[in-house]
């Protein structure tokens, strides 16, 4: 069914180029200069709207981009259970058992740094470990970096006695950060925006090209319609014109 389909398809097609070629013999039996015009009116036009569609759209798509990638960066970064001063001791509830990170932050902290110590309730273990990669983002006024994971045993409230160093003011107990998915939705948006760039200038030559055509075809449309007067050629008298007269002349 599916080659019956393209095969009138085809065919559909090769018709209606034979048609269109008719037509423009015909209208050019019988008026050359028409044909002319008529076949050069409007070349470019499917470059203009082509070139200016893909801008168009690529100028949408870098909207919707930025939308949703930060739509998606921020569905990546961990969400806090609690916030801790530094030099300050405070107790904070684990809802569950499982692995959770310690995060710390500062205004403007370039660096990660600082450390807590943990104290688990009665019959619950601590432990800790420190990631293999790096990760930082900026959630309020502070820059935050992830300083190490520690996995409980047993659900219950922990004691975290905590010491900023440098720039590092607070820290944070909340989930495990999902870094693959964070530096993958990164690389989508860079990569998804370097395609756009390049759908862009794409659109802006084909656009160019269009209009230069179009300028280009309506010149010499204008030159059709009408024509420059033609100048005599030297050493031949032109129709019309007044014939030199010869006479013998006879001796006196």
């Amino acid at each position: 069914m599916a080659d019956a389909f393209g095969i009138g398809g085809g065919l559909t097609l090769v018709w209606a180029g034979i048609q269109d070629c008719l037509r423009q013999l015909t209208i050019g039996a019988i008026l050359p200069d028409m044909a002319v015009i008529s076949s050069n009116a409007r070349p470019g036009r499917i470059g203009i709207l082509v070139g200016a569609g893909m801008m168009v759209a690529t100028v949408v798509g870098g909207i919707l981009l930025v939308i949703g990638s930060v739509s998606a960066i921020g569905d990546q970064l961990p969400d806090f259970t609690a916030e801790i001063d530094a030099g300050t001791q405070q107790s904070v509830t684990i809802d569950q058992a499982g692995t959770w990170a310690l995060y710390g932050g500062g205004a403007g902290a370039t660096s990660s740094g600082g450390h807590c110590m943990i104290e688990p309730p009665a019959g619950g273990t601590v432990t800790t470990d420190t990631p293999n990669t790096s990760m930082e983002f900026t959630r309020g006024s502070r820059q935050w970096h992830l300083l190490a994971t520690f996995t409980v045993s047993v659900a219950g409230t922990y004691e975290f006695d905590c010491t900023g160093t440098g720039e590092i003011d607070r820290f944070a107990v909340g989930e495990e950060a999902d870094i693959k998915g964070f530096a993958g939705s990164i690389v989508v948006a860079v990569v998804g925006g370097i395609g756009l760039a390049f759908g862009f200038v794409a659109g802006l030559v084909i656009l160019i090209v269009g209009v230069v055509r179009r300028s280009s075809a309506r010149r010499n449309s204008q030159a059709v319609r009408y024509p420059q007067p033609g100048y005599p050629q030297p050493g031949y008298p032109q129709p019309g014109s007044q014939q030199p007269q010869w006479r013998d002349e006879q001796p006196s």
